[in-house]
């Protein structure tokens, strides 16, 4: 039993779609497993296009081992992948290495050479060497298709609680910490920075979070600046720089860091002297505080 499909953000809809897999996998007495793609086919065919994603790699394996499955196939999607024609990657992928019995597939599910494979295709050949194919009804909220562009959309605008309402579970960024101008260590307020590039994001501002640092079992409380640093005049690519409210004494530098965005508390604006900013700073650790104190971390 298989369910394919490339699970940007394991969202609701995905999650529905993996638990018929499941089930139909526990009625024919056999694993339940998914394949997905790395890179997102479109990073490949359509870099300008691409999507940014919802969930980095690694997120979107610990969001998957989440769903009762017993594997994952994780398939590098190279040239020559996308070269095959669906009915070559039925045969060889699908058939010969596989064995498969029975396929799930979400509703907008298109594979093969130019993406020309479709329901009907897998059907077909489905007939002639032996699976079945199923196509549950794509899971809906408020009248509308739950999908990853529609998440992505809600994300772009700050739609945050929308966003995570959809996902399943709250919106998260995550990264490895990265070396920065260790400025805000002189500001008496030391940050961890993490990129962006190629995930979603919401609009630049500040932002009460939570933080999971690795080698922590802990969430904690944290500020986060999303955005440019414009007082210091410089011009990054958007990034994310948290500050705990109860800083860890071990270097944060290489660490893997989980970031939950619930709450936005101001834009990012420049300050007129450096007194200004940390008074500012200090102003946000207070809000976050009070926000934590009336919505405590409820998180794993």
């Amino acid at each position: 039993m298989v369910a394919i499909g490339n699970f940007d953000g394991v969202h609701r809809g995905h999650q529905s779609l993996l638990s018929v897999a499941v089930r139909l996998a526990k009625e024919q007495a056999v694993p339940a497993v998914a394949i997905t793609f790395e890179p997102h086919p479109r990073a490949l065919l359509q870099p300008e296009a691409a999507p940014e994603r919802l969930t980095s790699l690694s997120g979107k394996i610990r969001c998957l081992a989440q769903q009762q499955l017993d594997g994952l196939l994780l398939l590098r999607f190279t040239p020559v992948l996308a070269q095959l024609s669906a009915e070559q990657f039925v045969t060889t992928v699908l058939v010969r290495e596989l064995a498969i019995r029975t396929i799930v597939v979400g509703y907008n599910f298109r594979f093969g050479q130019g993406g020309r494979g479709h329901i009907d295709t897998l059907e077909g050949m489905g007939k002639q060497h032996g699976f079945s194919v199923y196509q549950p009804e794509a899971a809906r909220a408020d009248g509308d298709i739950i999908s990853s562009t529609r998440i992505r959309k809600l994300i772009r605008q700050g739609e945050l609680a929308a966003a995570s309402q959809l996902l399943g579970w709250p919106f998260e960024i995550a990264g490895r910490v990265q070396p920065g101008d260790q400025r805000g260590r002189t500001l008496g307020y030391p940050t961890a920075n993490l990129s962006l590039t190629g995930l979603v994001h919401p609009p630049v501002g500040v932002y009460s979070v939570a933080a999971l640092v690795e080698g922590n079992s802990k969430w904690q409380p944290a500020v986060a600046n999303l955005g440019h640093n414009p007082t210091f005049g410089r011009q990054y690519s958007p990034r994310l720089e948290i500050h705990l409210l109860q800083p860890l004494a071990d270097p944060l530098y290489g660490r893997k860091v989980r970031v939950r965005l619930y709450h936005r508390l101001r834009d990012e604006r420049i300050f007129p002297n450096i007194q200004a900013l940390q008074q500012q700073i200090a102003d946000d650790i207070t809000q976050t505080r009070r926000y934590f104190d009336h919505n405590p971390l409820e998180v794993e």
